[in-house]
């Protein structure tokens, strides 16, 4: 199974995902980076097992396949790279990951997809944009009235009273 992505995109989508992966996790499949291959898609899932990160990308394949490549590898690669086309190359009965390039291949271990955790599907019923400029400066304006008491979970984040033309951003540690 190959494929061929230029690594600067690739790297991008990747570090965008990046925080989703632990440094020392409970389960050693979410120290990977899923790639699902279907249709010229590249697919990109990560998880802490509270949170999943996705991204897509174009890439240029016939072929469809699913494997976990590790992330910490993976990306001291490409960042080594620069940006020029990779040729990734995939065993689909051992997942053994070949990645080459003008400069050199690099040859990885990677790891069934059946180990990786399934991503929750989810219904949208409500759905609403805002910039991550708002955002940001909504949460960042509030983050100093948060809790840290784990017995009180509730007070630990940033509520959002969203309406159908304004959003406040509330927090409090309830002293």
């Amino acid at each position: 199974m190959k494929f061929i992505v230029p690594s600067g995109p690739l790297l991008e989508k990747l570090m965008a995902v990046n925080g989703a992966i632990l440094a020392k996790p409970v389960i050693p499949a979410i120290e990977n980076f899923h790639f699902d291959l279907k249709g010229g898609k590249l697919t990109i899932t990560t998880t802490d097992l509270d949170n999943y990160m996705q991204e897509t990308l174009q890439v240029e394949s016939t072929d469809d396949i699913s494997v976990c490549i590790p992330a910490r590898s993976t990306i001291e690669i490409l960042r080594a790279l620069g940006d020029q086309p990779v040729n990734f190359t995939i065993d689909p009965e051992r997942f053994g990951i070949e990645m080459s390039t003008s400069s050199g291949r690099y040859k990885l271990p990677g790891y069934s997809p059946d180990e990786f955790p399934v991503t929750p599907e989810i219904d949208i019923v409500h759905s609403f944009v805002i910039s991550s400029e708002i955002l940001g400066r909504g949460i960042s304006k509030t983050l100093f009235a948060t809790g840290n008491d784990d017995l009180r979970p509730n007070l630990t984040g940033v509520f959002f009273d969203i309406k159908e033309d304004s959003i406040q951003f509330v927090a409090t540690d309830a002293n």
